[in-house]
């Protein structure tokens, strides 16, 4: 075969390179806006999407709340906007060299999945509850500004320089951009890099008021997202109820003032207490003990009133 019998076959071969580079960009560039546009949907916007699943992540029972997992994950696609050019590192179950890609998560590794959202849902829930209540939280201060420093700081980027999309371009119009430059490939130290990431531009100097509140109800420490900050105080209807029934000595004094109130007669219910030392002595007590409480000393006031005492 002579050369110029050959170049034919030399231009079709950087032909058919061309176009398959040039296919890969606009498939690269295609996932990019469909990206950016799920990021912009009519209503709550991606930020929303992500402290969503975040709160749901972290007050999930992972033993029993199989939909925890994909809160996860979808969590870490939203925070990447690459996941194709994305590489997370394995170093917390003891593999510092093996790294792999979130599409990986769902499918062949998703044992590893599993492990990683159980490794680190403690540690995220622990920075989660003193951002948001420092002053009642100061012993996991330390613990939780080590765990968004190391994470935040987790990102290695680099660009391929072997990779050169406008080389297969061809012609084209610099004017009416944008196009894709270049390929740059990241990768994150942990799954948490992106999260923490997240939070840090939050309280970063100057910080911006955190979304999530924790539950009021004392000992529940939930997290949740109010869709009006100030307005919701409660993570749960149940909560809510717990935290108002009376406790069980409030409930017995007001009880005990209450069927006092109810005796009709004046004279039955001067008899009652001044014929009785342990009751004067009781509405003494409930007197002094709820002090602060309305509905007590209404009652109490009443029952004085009635008895002239």
């Amino acid at each position: 075969m002579t050369l110029q019998q050959s170049q034919p076959q030399v231009d079709e071969t950087k032909r058919r390179k061309a176009e398959a580079a040039l296919r890969q960009v606009e498939s690269l560039m295609q996932e990019i806006r469909r990206r950016e546009e799920s990021l912009h949907p009519s209503g709550p916007g991606q930020e929303h999407r992500v402290w969503t699943g975040i709160v749901r992540y972290v007050n999930a029972d992972l033993s029993i709340d199989a939909k925890a997992y994909p809160n996860l994950l979808t969590v870490l696609y939203e925070l990447t906007p690459g996941p194709e050019l994305t590489e997370f590192r394995l170093s917390e179950l003891g593999k510092n060299d093996d790294f792999f890609y979130l599409s990986e998560l769902s499918g062949a590794r998703k044992r590893d999945l599993i492990s990683l959202a159980s490794h680190y849902q403690k540690a995220l829930k622990n920075l989660l509850l003193w951002l948001c209540q420092p002053k009642s939280h100061p012993e996991i201060r330390l613990e939780a500004l080590k765990f968004l420093e190391v994470n935040a700081h987790g990102e290695d980027w680099r660009i391929d320089y072997n990779e050169d999309p406008i080389a297969s371009l061809g012609d084209f119009d610099e004017d009416k951009g944008p196009f894709l430059y270049f390929v740059k490939e990241v990768r994150f130290a942990s799954i948490m890099t992106p999260v923490c990431k997240f939070i840090f531009k939050y309280v970063d100097d100057p910080p911006k008021r955190l979304p999530i509140r924790i539950c009021k109800r004392l000992g529940c420490d939930k997290l949740m997202l109010p869709e009006r900050i100030g307005r919701k105080e409660y993570c749960s209807p149940k909560c809510c109820a717990l935290d108002h029934r009376p406790a069980h000595k409030e409930n017995k004094d007001y009880m005990w003032l209450y069927r006092l109130s109810k005796i009709k007669s004046g004279g039955t219910l001067r008899r009652r207490l001044k014929g009785d030392p342990d009751a004067m002595k009781r509405l003494r007590q409930i007197e002094t003990r709820w002090k602060d409480e309305p509905k007590f000393t209404e009652k109490t006031k009443e029952i004085r009133a009635r008895v002239r005492i």
